[in-house]
């Protein structure tokens, strides 16, 4: 049996005569704020717990409102309204090829923030980092953000495909044969994050 894992999204609307409405001068604007929780499994849970028993993952109000408002929290299951591969904060996919679902991470602990992936193995789950960790400015505060306390960088699933050459970044074409993930810093940069040869390799995709 496969492991699995899930995030479970929720969505909150409020009418625009109660607390979410708001005056800018043009009139009332009413709000629909998204929440989510990742799930994870058993094993991947274990593993998490092994690599850094204080790691949580940054939730949705971590983010800018601008930010977490562009996401389609899609389902690879269209008919269950509220099941997702994607989030600002966790993207499900296969990264390695091994057709068991692996889990891409922002998050952090009392002092670090922290981008890891979950990864499958042969005896399990291994957590890895795709790149450097962070400390944090104070504590439970990240030091990419837009205005106060929201977090700037993000991450996007990206299927098997084909992504053209880039000579402006020296970027060859890539062709996935696996699942990938996008990171991203909101309005700067992106770099694609590819599985191969028992590591990360990132690709340049904006500036």
């Amino acid at each position: 049996m496969k492991p699995s894992v899930f995030l479970f999204l929720f969505a909150l609307v409020i009418p625009a005569a109660t607390v979410f409405a708001g005056w800018d001068g043009a009139g009332f604007k009413p709000k629909v704020e998204v929440e989510y929780k990742v799930e994870l499994s058993s094993a991947m849970a274990i593993a998490l717990q092994d690599y850094d028993p204080e790691f949580q993952i940054w939730d949705a109000h971590s983010f800018s409102p601008i930010l977490r408002g562009i996401y389609e929290y899609k389902s690879f299951q269209p008919w269950k309204q509220y099941l997702a591969f994607q989030t600002p904060s966790a993207v499900i996919g296969d990264f390695n090829g091994d057709a068991i679902p692996d889990i891409a991470l922002l998050g952090h602990n009392k002092t670090t923030g922290k981008r890891i992936v979950v990864l499958s193995s042969n005896t399990g789950y291994l957590v890895q980092e795709f790149t450097r960790s962070y400390p944090l400015s104070d504590p439970l505060r990240p030091d990419s953000k837009i205005g106060h306390q929201n977090i700037e960088e993000y991450l996007e699933f990206v299927p098997q495909s084909k992504i053209k050459a880039n000579t402006a970044y020296k970027r060859p074409e890539l062709d996935l044969k696996t699942d990938a993930f996008k990171f991203g810093v909101f309005e700067r940069s992106s770099s694609i994050y590819i599985y191969k040869d028992a590591k990360f390799h990132n690709y340049t995709l904006s500036d």
